[in-house]
């Protein structure tokens, strides 16, 4: 195990050409190859310490996609909580590029929006469905 430290991140391990590390917002990303994969942090600190779904979806998946030179690259997709499809587009050296779609947890689309560059050019309506 080799200690490593990127973008000013906590100390993490490298094994076998898989890097994991805590980011400072105890997020724990995981880069094996060009994939990254970010795991949402051990409590949702968005909810009140009281709220009974604090802790829910703790050290599940958040957001998954590839990296090309440290920037966000090709396709990512995003999961809600409870693990289903939350959103799901691609960067281009880092920026949004392209169609990005976003589903409500039954699955069924919520809204899509078209960027390029990193700038939105169009949207469609949102639609109904369950949040």
């Amino acid at each position: 195990m080799i200690g490593v430290r990127e973008w000013g991140i906590r100390l993490g391990e490298v094994k076998m050409g898989k890097k994991e590390w805590i980011d400072d917002d105890g997020c724990k990303i995981v880069d094996e190859g060009d994939m990254r994969t970010v795991y949402r942090p051990e409590e949702n600190l968005s909810l009140p310490s009281d709220h009974p779904q604090r802790k829910d979806g703790a050290g599940t998946k958040w957001h998954q996609g590839k990296m090309k030179k440290n920037n966000k690259h090709g396709l990512w997709t995003g999961y809600h909580i409870t693990g289903e499809k939350n959103y799901e587009g691609t960067f281009k050296d880092g920026k949004e590029h392209g169609t990005w779609t976003y589903y409500f947890i039954d699955g069924s689309v919520m809204d899509e929006e078209v960027w390029e560059d990193g700038v939105q050019i169009d949207e469609k309506p949102p639609k109904k469905g369950k949040e």
